[in-house]
This record gives C-alpha cells, structure tokens and sequence, in this order.
C-alpha cells in the first residue's frame, strides 16, 4: 500500500507496537495485534477504533490515516521477551514501509523496556548488524534511518510512562542528538498493561497538547533537551571503541603487506632470487610502494609491534618479522659484494654501511624492540651493533657531542635527529644493560632541548644553525612529534632512579601542555603548529596522539586533561585512512627552511611512508587508553574518570549519581 500525500490534509503514519494495534486497520494485515474489533482474549474496554489514541488524533486535528504498520510485542532493538530474536518484527524492520505521510508518530521502546533488552552503549555512526540487538544503537540507527528516508516528514515520538530509566534516558537523549521531538506520557490508565479507553484519550489529549503547541513540529526548549542535540562534528567525536580503532589499523595492514615485498630480483631479468649466495652487485630489493630499510619504515616497524602488543594479533609481528630476518639473512650476502667496492642496492647499502642516522636509528630502534620481546636471530643482533656503532661513533657532533649535521649550514641541529638517534641509545642500555647508554640518551635530550624548545611557547622548532646570533623557530609539527616522542622512547627505558629522568619527564609536560592548546577542533595539528592558516597534516597528528594516551597510560601526564585530546586526535587520525588503508594529509619528506612558504607549502602524498607507523602506534595506544583508563561521554563531552562510573546516563556527576 502506498500513500500520497496532498496539498490539503496531512497524512499520517503510524511505526507503533501493541498500544496502536486495531484489527482491520493495521499494515501489513498479517502484523500480530492485541486490540480487536470483536471481543478478543485481551482484558480491555477498548470496542472500537475510534476509541484508540491515533484514530482520535487523526479525526480531531482533520487528518487522514496514511499507514498505522504496529505490531503487538515490537522492540526497537532485535532482542525480544526471553532473549529471543525479535528482528522480524523490529520497529527498524517495519520503518521502511510507513508510505510517504506528511507525520509520523513513533511509539515504542515499552516491549525493549519491559523484555531487560540490553541497553548498549551511545553510537551513532558504523553502526553494525549485531549492533542492532541493543537498544541505544538499534534506537540510533531507526532515526537516523527515518531522516534519512523521510526528508520532509514530521517526526515525533511518543514515549510511555513507567519504562525502566535507562530506556526514558536513552531515547531523550538519541532523539536530542537526530532533534526529534519526544512526547513524555505521564499517568495513563491501564488495564493489563495496555491504555484503556480513559488511556487511550489521556494520549490523545497529550499528542493533540503537544503537536498543537508545536504546529509547526519544530524543536523547541518545551519539548526537547536541546543541550542534547546533535552536533554538526565533522570527523566524528566521543569515547572511541576499539573494535573501530582496529579496523581502521587492519586496513593499514593489508596495504602496506601489499606495498613491502619482501623479495629479492635480478634488476636486469626481473626474476627473483631465492639464492642469497647467488647475489650480485645486480640484485636488489623487489620494490613496492614503500622501502623496508627506511627510517620511516622504522617507524613503522615499531608501529606494528606495539600494536601487537596491544591487541594480540599476530598477523602484526609476523609483518615485523618476516621483513627483519629477511634483511637480517641477506646483510652478509651483500656485504662482500660490498667490500668487494662493487655498488649496490641503495636500499640494502644504509644497512651494510649507514651514512646517516636515517639509515640506522628508527630500523635499529625496531629490531631492538625484537630481540628484547623474543626474537633470538644473532644475524639481526650483527645488525643492531653495525647500526648502534655508526650512531655512536660515527654520526657528526658538535663540539659537546651533540648529534649534528653540515646541511643546509654548517653545524645544523635537526629536531627529527633526536628521534633518528636516540632513542636506539636509549634502547642499547636496555638491552646490554650498561648504564653509559641512558646517559649518553638524556645527555642528548637536553642538549637538543637546551638549543631548540621555546619554553614561552611550549614547543620546538625545527632548525637551529650555530652560527646564527638569532634562531628562527617554524614549529614544524611532524618534527615535534619526533622530539615528543623520542621522550617517551627514552623514558620508557630510563631507569627511575636515573639522575637526569626528572628534567625529561618535565620538559615533556611543558611539551605537552604546548601541543594540546593548539590542536584544531577536528582534532587534528597544523603543518606549522602556531599558524592556523597552514594545513591540517596526519603524521604530526597521530604521533601526538600516540605520546599524549602514552604518557597518560604510564601516568607522566594527568587522563582528565589530556585523555580528552588524545581521543580527539585519534577521530581525525582515523578520518585520515581511506578504505584501501592508504594514509591521507601526510606531508612529504621536508628539509629544513627558514621561511614560512617552505613548510606551508610542502605537498601531501599518500605515498608518504611518514604516516604508516604513527597510525598504527596512534590506534595501539589507544586501544592500551580504553583499557588502562575509565572514559566516559557525559553531558555530550569526553570525560576520563578515576575509576569506572557505573552509569549509562547521559549527564550524570562524578560518581555516576544523577541528582544535581
């Protein structure tokens, strides 16, 4: 049945359960009813369809039925009397087929209340299937459903009396968040739990007191808790759920296995080797779209093996794994080519012979962390003691030892240095367990921190040249990231009772407390953290998301204040992975400049390898943040608690009680 509306009377349809059943007049005929034209089992006086609630609204205010589709024992959810599957007869089920009525007339949630279906939690987006059989997400979906479906229609809802209070408290607030105007019943006469005929005009008299003071059926501060309605976030906001977050790290994953072969060919034939004895000066790495032996990739090394830590899924080691033993086993192979003053594989060189902390840190960093969490391969430990000799003895420094380089100016501190270089030192006196490596890490923190972080701003810039009597500061934000997170690197390992661990845990406070005043509304950074006027970048992003739930896990910063941010960063982190697991908004690789065009105008790539580890460290340590800590949404915002609130309301205070 199809209904048309017209120019001069209103249509209206009706998604209801038993309370706006009548036999004849319901849609589909074969909807199971509880008010019957002819006496039925039911305990009613109810005789006649001009009696019921809907039929006298519709006659009273010169209205016509369109479709009453109510069906006796609906839930809103899937979950019905007994734990049994109710999805057949779900309000979401029967939504669809209401005509094309000018008002529609909601009355549900009584059978959700009534059967203890389960309340759920607030969702309002990737809602799924299984998600369906609670009730705040089954409530969520059928509105955001209606709207979408009814675009110029009237939508109220008419809640009963006496329903448990999570369910009152669920619908006002889900029909604040999609402004559907709630019409609360208050004392209705009942026989056997149904309106009788003194009930079925109390509603009546209450919907024709409601929609006649709202004609218009606009939202007003009468009828709706406007405090609650929904605000126009573009990216998304409130606590995070983990089983989303590693979704969005799942994709990542796929594509960069698709990406990083770990595979050798003759770069002349194209065939590959599988002979590690049998390479040549012509054998190279087959290439992808990313480069197994880059800082970046480094990164993302790292990145992987947190998430594994954090979710138990293997398939992010064994990516680790699989590329570390690889370049572990053909190392040697290449060596001798090497020494043999024969060219090679770029990408294989930095390996045998790093020229650079590029080369050696962030990939040696990684294996570290592999052989500290199991891995016993001794050509991969061969590798770290070549990396960690060039980072010790090799790399360029200052007069004080401070790592350094002679570009673009002679005696040029470089903030992504801190992060190329020391954290491996840091991670070599945790693995050899002598002492002089946390010194030498903290000495570096320092001294990089005594050159470049800007206290009165909170931040670091990106470029310090000794000779210059005055130092620009462009605060770069993926080089500030490097600099934060190279102090959670190190004092994840510093011992506690190491001389120098107070002065860093303060300066990443102060760092910290920077970053946090300067994030977007989106939640994400800009590319020149003070200038608003550059672009929102991703790497920057969800490495400040990463150190910021770090640092609240380890407990180095408080979770009520910075809890908040990282959750934030975390949705504009995860806008940020398209569905083919490519990182978007990540700035290109970036030199050093003196200028603000040189940073504000620096492309973004998706093949900018910068963003892949920081996702998947961002989206580990948020899953380890809705583990360790106790967020909550409360009155609209994100809220970290002390402990965990036992309450589902949507305003409640700290101790979860509702009485303000």
């Amino acid at each position: 049945m199809v209904c048309l509306a017209n120019a001069q009377t209103k249509l209206v349809s009706i998604l209801g359960d038993s309370y706006s059943t009548y036999e004849n007049y319901v849609t589909p005929s074969t909807n199971e009813l509880w008010y019957y034209a002819q006496n039925g089992a039911q305990k009613t006086d109810v005789k006649n369809v001009r009696q019921t609630w809907w039929h006298q609204v519709i006659s009273e205010n010169g209205w016509r039925l369109c479709i009453n589709n109510s069906y006796s024992g609906a839930t809103i959810s899937y979950t019905g009397y007994d734990g049994n599957d109710y999805s057949a007869r779900s309000f979401n089920t029967r939504m669809p087929d209401l005509g094309q009525p000018d008002i529609i007339f909601v009355f549900g949630a009584t059978n959700d209340s009534w059967a203890g279906a389960p309340i759920g939690e607030y969702k309002y987006e990737n809602i799924q299937y299984g998600d369906l059989y609670a009730f705040r997400p089954a409530m969520a979906y059928l509105l955001q459903r209606m709207k979408d479906r009814y675009l110029n229609t009237e939508i109220y809802f008419i809640l009963n009396d006496d329903l448990r209070d999570e369910i009152d408290e669920s619908v006002k607030t889900i029909c604040a968040y999609y402004s559907v105007p709630v019409i609360e019943l208050v004392n209705i006469d009942k026989l056997s739990g149904h309106p009788s005929v003194k009930g079925m005009r109390q509603i009546a008299d209450q919907v024709n007191a409601f929609v006649g003071g709202n004609a218009s059926g606009d939202v007003n501060d009468n009828n709706t808790p406007l405090h609650l309605m929904k605000p126009a976030y573009r990216l998304g906001y409130g606590v995070a759920k983990a089983a989303d977050v590693k979704a969005v790290m799942d994709r990542v994953l796929k594509y960069i296995e698709t990406e990083t072969p770990a595979q050798l060919v003759d770069k002349q034939t194209g065939e590959v080797v599988t002979d590690f004895k049998k390479i040549t000066a012509n054998t190279q790495l087959k290439q992808g779209g990313f480069r197994l032996t880059s800082y970046e990739w480094g990164v993302t090394y790292s990145g992987a093996l947190a998430a594994y830590e954090a979710t138990g899924d293997k398939a992010y080691k064994n990516y680790v794994t699989t590329r570390q033993k690889f370049l572990a086993e053909i190392a040697p192979y290449y060596k001798k080519v090497y020494a043999k003053d024969q060219g090679i594989d770029k990408n294989v060189r930095r390996v045998v012979d790093p020229h650079a902390l590029d080369d050696a840190g962030a990939i040696c960093c990684s294996m570290i962390k592999s052989v500290l969490g199991g891995e016993k391969d001794p050509q991969l430990r061969a590798l770290i003691d070549n990396y960690a000799d060039y980072i010790l003895n090799k790399e360029y420094r200052l007069s004080d030892g401070t790592f350094a380089r002679i570009r673009p100016q002679n005696n040029t501190l470089w903030l992504d240095d801190m992060f190329m270089g020391i954290p491996t030192v840091a991670y070599m006196g945790k693995l050899t367990g002598d002492s002089k490596y946390y010194d030498e890490a903290a000495k570096q923190v320092l001294q990089f921190a005594q050159r470049m972080f800007v206290p009165e701003k909170g931040l670091f810039r990106h470029g310090w040249v000794e000779s210059m009597e005055t130092h620009p500061a462009f605060h770069w934000g993926r080089a500030n990231g490097w600099a934060i997170l190279t102090m959670c690197e190190v004092l994840d390992v510093l011992p506690a009772d190491h001389p120098k661990r107070g002065e860093i845990l303060n300066l990443l406070k102060a760092h910290a407390a920077g970053l946090a005043k300067l994030q977007q509304h989106d939640g994400f950074w800009h590319q020149l953290l003070d200038r608003d006027d550059t672009y929102l970048e991703a790497s920057a992003t969800a490495i400040y998301t990463y150190c910021l739930s770090h640092a609240v896990n380890q407990g180095w910063l408080d979770a009520k204040v910075y809890g908040p941010v990282a959750q934030l960063g975390w949705h504009a982190v995860a806008s940020s992975v398209n569905q083919k697991g490519q990182v978007e908004k990540v700035c290109v690789g970036t030199g050093m400049g003196f200028d603000p065009a040189f940073y504000a105008y620096r492309p973004c790539h998706v093949m900018a390898a910068h963003g892949y580890g920081p996702v998947l460290w961002a989206g580990a340590e948020m899953i380890n943040l809705l583990k360790k800590q106790h967020p909550k949404s409360n009155d609209s915002a994100v809220m970290f608690y002390d402990n965990e609130v036992p309450t589902n309301a949507s305003i409640f205070n700290y101790d979860g009680s509702k009485r303000f």
